[in-house]
């Protein structure tokens, strides 16, 4: 089950996948970091900012997030952007 917490303080989101214990931490961009478990499997995401367009798609395709767990990610994120359609600062 997907769940959701909000530091309001940071402006950041982070989103569980699992449970599992995290071995490692890949960074996405500078905004989006996605905790691993011990077998490279998505543990949950952070993002910074959690109001801005955070490559969502990016992440599912990287990191292989299965159909399930892709399925409602979308749905709870239909407004996401992909490193590829990133805006130039």
């Amino acid at each position: 089950m997907i769940t959701q917490s909000h530091d309001l303080d940071a402006a950041a989101m982070y989103i569980t996948l699992s449970g599992h214990a995290i071995a490692r931490t890949a960074e996405v961009d500078d905004a989006t970091m996605v905790d691993l478990d011990a077998d490279g499997h998505v543990a949950g995401i952070e993002v910074i900012g959690r109001e801005r367009a955070w490559p969502l798609e990016t992440v599912i395709e990287r990191f292989g997030i299965g159909e399930d767990d892709a399925l409602h990610l979308r749905a709870y994120f239909p407004y996401v952007a992909t490193l590829e359609t990133w805006p130039e600062s």
